[in-house]
């Protein structure tokens, strides 16, 4: 995960919604990258570990699910 607190490491990353603070995580397989999962707050902030993880697994299970309909629709 990758955690953009403030305006200086907002501005390093370019994050693409306009916010005071984002996290970014993996969305992903065992087998490739499907991209990542964004999350906004307002204002500048810190994000918890609970908050950290809370997005890991609401993008692991996102990524589990892609998969799960790929591998239905053939």
């Amino acid at each position: 995960a990758l955690a953009l607190e403030t305006a200086e490491s907002l501005g390093r990353w370019q994050p693409p919604e306009r916010c005071g603070a984002a996290l970014c995580v993996p969305v992903s397989t065992a087998e490739q990258s499907l991209g990542t999962l964004w999350f906004f707050a307002p204002e500048a902030r810190a994000f918890t570990a609970a908050q950290t993880l809370t997005a890991e697994l609401v993008a692991g299970r996102l990524g589990t699910e892609l998969e799960r309909e790929t591998l239905l629709a053939t």
